[in-house]
């Protein structure tokens, strides 16, 4: 800690930060991440560079089990501030994309952290249109949280994990989100308005192409509408469904069908485009649900016992129903010809 309070008094860090972001000529996106450094795990090769203890300290020399620990920071650490602030003294932040992955995971329930300050000058005037990725796991302010999100313009990514809170999809004055080239969504825990929800689809349906939703709610409202906004995207190439939660179960239709993933009850995953139209349309047309057992509780105190089943779509999916003269009907009942 001795060492890190030298650098950072003697400017050192910042120095060799801005003359290497100068040299790096084809630098296309910087992402300010202080936690994924520490881990073994492989990671994708057009990260680029990476700096931290798992990447500079031989793995033999590392406690293996404390390699792969994630520890939250709180929001306190100074990269947040400081990276954007280098770029902009390079005079390399119009050509460079930002990413930013928020990590709280060790916090309390009155830990709401901010990681940058929103109100200043150059966040809100330069650096805010080059963000493309925001990814957040553990607890935030959401209010910063949709300031911040409400601020870009190019948004491509957002991952977001919420502990059960609710979760505006909106920002006044500004208004509902909207990001032009918006094309990964990855949700958990977490609840919406469904009206909100519904709309926030509905806009981005057209550029989204992986979307992925994790014990998700709504207060009013079914899972329904939704479905079929996503049956609909012309793009969409990776579908991950997992307890789309719902408060009161469907009235069960008549067909019954035997579930084809009994170990990946509860999941689906398509990716194909015309998987993805295929099964929700048909679950679309038989709406079910399932009973879970121990509910899942929103922050607001509700509980939500019940998930959108997915047997129907799986049926579909293996050639058990087809859709003929205007519905779905078991593949075995065809007259032969």
């Amino acid at each position: 800690m001795d060492l890190q309070v030298s650098v950072e008094r003697s400017g050192m860090d910042t120095l060799t930060l801005k003359e290497a972001f100068r040299e790096l000529e084809n630098l296309e996106m910087v992402r300010v991440d202080v936690v994924s450094f520490y881990h073994l795990d492989p990671e994708p090769t057009d990260d680029g560079i990476r700096c931290g203890r798992a990447h500079i300290i031989p793995a033999k020399l590392l406690n293996p089990p404390a390699s792969r620990e994630r520890h939250g920071d709180s929001g306190k650490n100074r990269v947040y501030d400081l990276i954007p602030k280098i770029l902009l003294d390079a005079g390399v932040h119009e050509k460079v994309g930002l990413q930013f992955e928020f990590w709280n995971t060790e916090y309390s329930n009155e830990d709401l952290v901010t990681f940058l300050d929103l109100d200043c000058e150059v966040w809100k005037c330069q650096l805010s249109r080059r963000v493309h990725s925001v990814g957040v796991l553990g607890q935030v302010d959401l209010d910063w949280l949709c300031r911040l999100l409400s601020a870009t313009s190019s948004l491509r990514r957002f991952v977001f994990g919420a502990d059960n809170h609710f979760m505006e999809l909106s920002y006044q004055p500004v208004g509902p989100f909207h990001w032009p080239g918006f094309s990964h969504l990855h949700l958990e825990d977490v609840f919406f308005s469904h009206t909100d929800w519904t709309n926030f689809l509905r806009t981005h349906a057209s550029t989204l192409r992986s979307l992925s939703c994790s014990s998700i709610g709504f207060p009013e409202g079914e899972w329904t509408e939704p479905l079929q906004i996503i049956e609909t995207m012309p793009r969409i190439e990776y579908l991950w469904l997992v307890k789309l939660l719902e408060k009161a179960p469907y009235p069960h239709s008549s067909m019954t069908v035997r579930r084809w993933s009994r170990e990946d009850d509860g999941v689906l995953l398509l990716s194909d485009p015309e998987d993805v139209q295929l099964a929700l349309s048909a679950m679309r047309s038989q709406p079910r649900t399932v009973f879970m057992g121990a509910g899942i509780k929103s922050e607001a105190g509700e509980v939500y016992p019940h998930r959108v089943s997915f047997d129907v779509g799986e049926a579909a999916l293996a050639g058990d129903i087809v859709y003929q003269n205007g519905e779905w009907t078991f593949a075995d009942t065809f007259p032969e010809f």
